[in-house]
């Protein structure tokens, strides 16, 4: 309990009790623990485990902000309303009133309970856990869901456990290996970017034996985020400037990353660039040779390469 349910769990049940059901049950407090139910007879093919369907007397929406239902696929907060949900909490009316909402769905003036949960539905309705809303961030313009990342880390086969979080302007991913696996970096982000656009990969991995756990039982995030790199840095193959821009180019990031030698390949934000930094850049650009570029495109062309091609675009 207090954690989303992995393919690793699963395994460990059928392992211990291979011919007893699993269900997969998911609900807060506030609509009295148990609101949804996924049944397992057996590991799921992906790492993420889905939380099912309502159980009686309970509905379940998923809402975009204008708390209108998202189509299938599209991720949304997850709202509850039924029998179970609890009138609010005690000498707290500000925080009841934001929590419980008028249900848009029921003119009887029934209840919604906002979970503050993501998720998305599956063509048959079932619905697929993405974590919390206070783990979506805004990271160099763009608005990302860490569970989002952590299902995709979660689907590849090395890996038993993830979290990602941010420090320092970067994406920092957490992970524990599966059993006899071993971890790659350079590997995972490759695989990353079949099915993410280049913001959200990760710029740091860090591996752990366990993730730390706080006094109930949940992952403690604020410990994590004092771990340092236990890693060596993805790196790629070191490829000199070929040309007079792409040398112009690579002597403004030395200086304002205060690296000594980089390649044409070497990602801005893995060699310690940050939103402030790649400001500093553009302008330089635009001091030293005239071209108005936005910032976001070194967001979208993060290497040399990339984003020399990326300028010539601005130039006339």
């Amino acid at each position: 309990a207090g954690e989303a349910c992995t393919r690793h769990i699963v395994q460990q049940h059928h392992d211990t009790l291979p011919t007893a059901t699993l269900h997969n049950e998911y609900g807060p407090t506030e609509a009295t623990v148990w609101s949804s139910v996924y049944t397992l007879k057996e590991p799921p093919a992906s790492n993420t485990v889905a939380i099912g369907k309502p159980i009686n007397n309970t509905q379940i929406y998923i809402l975009n902000p204008a708390l209108q239902i998202v189509p299938v696929g599209v991720i949304g907060e997850i709202y509850i309303g039924g029998a179970g949900i609890t009138r609010g909490y005690l000498h707290q009316p500000t925080l009841t009133a934001e929590k419980f909402v008028p249900n848009p769905f029921n003119a009887s003036g029934e209840r919604l309970y906002k979970t503050g949960d993501l998720a998305y539905y599956q063509t048959d309705g079932t619905i697929e856990f993405c974590g919390r809303c206070d783990q979506q961030i805004k990271l160099r313009g763009y608005r990302i869901e860490c569970g989002e990342i952590e299902n995709c880390l979660l689907q590849q086969t090395t890996v038993k456990e993830a979290v990602v979080l941010v420090r320092e302007d970067r994406l920092v991913a957490y992970l524990i290996a599966k059993t006899d696996a071993v971890l790659d970096a350079t590997m995972l982000k490759n695989q990353l970017r079949t099915s993410l656009p280049e913001y959200m990969i990760p710029s740091v991995f860090i591996f752990l034996d366990a993730m730390p756990l706080n006094a109930n039982g949940k992952v403690d995030r604020r410990v994590l985020l004092t771990f340092e790199s236990q890693t060596a840095p993805v790196t790629t193959e070191s490829v000199a400037p070929r040309d007079e821009a792409e040398e112009a180019i690579a002597q403004i990031w030395r200086e304002i990353l205060g690296v000594e030698s980089l390649g044409i390949h070497d990602d801005f934000f893995e060699l310690g660039g940050h939103s402030l930094s790649g400001v500093q850049v553009v302008a330089r650009i635009q001091e030293s040779f005239g071209i108005d570029v936005p910032v976001n495109v070194l967001f979208e062309a993060p290497t040399i390469a990339e984003f020399v091609d990326r300028v010539a675009e601005y130039q006339n």
